[in-house]
């Protein structure tokens, strides 16, 4: 049985994970979760297989900080949340003055350390209202290979590697960047856990994707959880999406899947309820099947594309030019 040892010294040690916030002209959205002390090194790409599996099993053998006051600094303003059971929390704050496009700094500090306060400084994107396109992402099996749908791989996949080694195709980074410069925000959609929240913004910043705000499920604890990980019903992705919809209204997107794990018919659920907010959808095939006809054709009477695409450079090109950008 795995065992994880913590010294009397820092096992009741706490932190705060702040996680990219995001905003628009007057409102901005805050998420965080609080830990104990979780001993986390960064990864390397010489990390050895056992190193990595450490690192994962850490990841849901956390000790959240539940039910405990933190106050949220930004710009001059202030906010108190409280952390749920397991230990994540999110506001939103509002403004009657409008906030400046771009990166913002956000302080976090726990009051439950008082007179000495557990502080943390995370980042808020706030995205300019002129803006007229957005990407949402999937991030298993369609910008890192996953295996999401064979179990032992999977896990080897998961246990084993870490940012630096986990398999990416070269062509799909430029792909996004190629997006990225027509101006659009980020955001990525998974059916991984908040556990994964540093694993996977690492693994952005390490391979060159455009960074944006992660929408995971909720927080897991335990080697079952770990091994469950990204399985489960994807309604999540569903609302994580329509969220991202109605929190800017005078943004279109693009949605990128793979055909793996139900994001065809999720994204087709989306060009319903939003028939005039979606200018494209792009699926990378990780499984050898066709995409559903029906989808398709109905897709098509919203003027919304299905494209497949590899990592071949005139396939990606193809894509851009059939979606006019």
């Amino acid at each position: 049985m795995w065992r994880l040892k913590f010294t009397n010294n820092l096992k009741n040690r706490k932190e705060i994970l702040p996680y990219l916030g995001y905003g628009k002209e007057n409102t901005i959205k805050i998420m965080g979760s609080a830990f104990y002390e979780r001993r986390l090194n960064d990864s390397r790409i010489n990390d050895s297989n056992w190193t990595n599996a450490k690192r994962m099993i850490r990841l849901f053998h956390q000790r959240p900080v539940a039910h405990e006051e933190v106050l949220i600094s930004f710009n001059g303003h202030s906010k108190k949340v409280i952390t749920d059971d397991r230990g994540y929390f999110e506001t939103e704050l509002n403004f009657d003055t409008a906030i400046g496009v771009g990166y913002h700094h956000v302080q976090y500090s726990l009051l439950g350390q008082l007179p000495n306060p557990v502080t943390a400084h995370g980042k808020c994107l706030v995205v300019d209202s002129n803006s007229t396109l957005g990407i949402i992402s999937d991030i298993d099996d369609t910008i890192v290979t996953s295996h999401a749908y064979g179990f032992s791989k999977k896990i080897r996949t998961a246990l084993f590697n870490n940012a630096h080694t986990r398999e990416t195709n070269t062509g799909i980074v430029s792909f996004y960047k190629e997006l990225h410069t027509h101006g659009g925000p980020f955001f990525y959609v998974s059916s991984s856990e908040r556990n994964m929240y540093g694993y996977w913004m690492n693994f952005l910043k390490t391979n060159g994707f455009p960074i944006g705000p992660l929408l995971l499920k909720e927080l897991k604890y335990g080697i079952k959880d770990l091994i469950l990980t990204g399985k489960g019903k994807h309604n999540h992705k569903y609302e994580k999406i329509t969220h991202i919809l109605n929190f800017y209204p005078f943004l279109s997107f693009i949605l990128v899947g793979d055909n793996g794990q139900e994001d065809v018919e999720i994204y087709h659920s989306v060009v319903l309820d939003f028939p005039h907010r979606i200018k494209g959808i792009i699926i990378v095939p990780t499984l050898q099947k066709s995409l559903d006809r029906d989808i398709v054709a109905d897709c098509k009477k919203y003027n919304v594309d299905i494209l497949t695409i590899d990592d071949g450079k005139e396939s990606l090109n193809t894509a851009l030019k059939e979606l006019c950008l």
